[in-house]
């Protein structure tokens, strides 16, 4: 869920905007990344009531000549289907795709990648998926997946302020986070959010 609010400030003549994303699990950076990419001005989603690939074009314009690609992977990473989409989306619409001839020969569980092309081949939009047919929350096959040691060098690649491993949402005091891309500017918690604030001057005193 997204609300926003604009109130105003007695001090100050100008009204101040402030927005609230709150999730189920009271934990809202994901639902951040979430909204934003949702309210793309042109979006592409698998709408997960009716398994249909949707372009939801919040244009004033229409978008033609476009191409859709849905490629669908099973569990162990093979790919088991590719189909590409003519997309021409009428503005402040929400265009169903022809329907997916979904494989019998699918995983259990298994991952959709959606992208969306302009005629240049450039990229508009991109989902990704895991679908479990059976029930929406039947995920447990994810737990059969073969166990690799790349946490560390993926969390070394990352370019966030902070990355969990095996955990999400817990916060050392001391420990810096933010201050990079998304995360926010500048560090915060730690020392290096005070020397932010500070400038080094020599002083030299002769006596």
């Amino acid at each position: 869920m997204c609300e926003g609010a604009i109130r105003p400030f007695a001090p100050k003549p100008l009204l101040s905007a402030g927005a609230g994303i709150y999730h189920h699990d009271l934990e809202p950076n994901a639902s951040l990344f979430a909204t934003r990419k949702a309210c793309e001005p042109v979006h592409l989603q698998l709408n997960e009531k009716t398994w249909a690939v949707q372009v939801i074009n919040n244009l004033g314009r229409p978008l033609n000549g476009a191409r859709a690609r849905l490629t669908l992977y099973n569990l162990d990473g093979t790919k088991s289907y590719q189909r590409d989409f003519d997309v021409n989306a009428a503005p402040s619409h929400a265009t169903d795709l022809p329907p997916v001839e979904w494989p019998a020969n699918l995983s259990p569980v298994h991952f959709v990648k959606l992208e969306l092309l302009n005629q240049a081949g450039e990229s508009l939009s991109d989902n990704f998926y895991w679908r479990a047919p059976r029930h929406p929350d039947d995920l447990q096959d994810l737990g059969t997946m073969p166990k690799v040691t790349l946490a560390l060098k993926a969390a070394r690649r990352v370019q966030s302020g902070m990355v969990w491993v095996n955990g999400v949402g817990n916060h050392f005091k001391g420990t810096p986070y933010g201050g990079l891309k998304n995360s926010g500017i500048g560090k915060e918690s730690c020392l290096s959010e005070l020397l932010s604030y500070t400038e080094e001057k020599s002083i030299q005193i002769f006596l």
